[in-house]
């Protein structure tokens, strides 16, 4: 794996913490994604949570109509 797959996949699951089982991406209709522009979303968005910029969604449905 590449350093910022590695990376992502520690922010995702650390070696403490939560136990997840099972985790999906929605990738819409982009299928040519690979997994280093995938990481960089995660840590992309690891960052908007950190610094308070990310913007929570309750509604996905209501919010992709918008």
């Amino acid at each position: 794996m590449t350093e910022v797959v590695n990376l992502a996949a520690n922010a995702l699951f650390p070696p403490e913490g939560r136990n997840v089982g099972n985790v999906k991406f929605f990738l819409g209709s982009r299928r040519d994604i690979t997994a280093d522009d995938l990481a960089q979303e995660v840590l992309s968005a690891q960052r908007q949570i950190a610094a308070g910029t990310a913007r929570r969604v309750f509604d996905i449905d209501g919010d992709l109509d918008s």
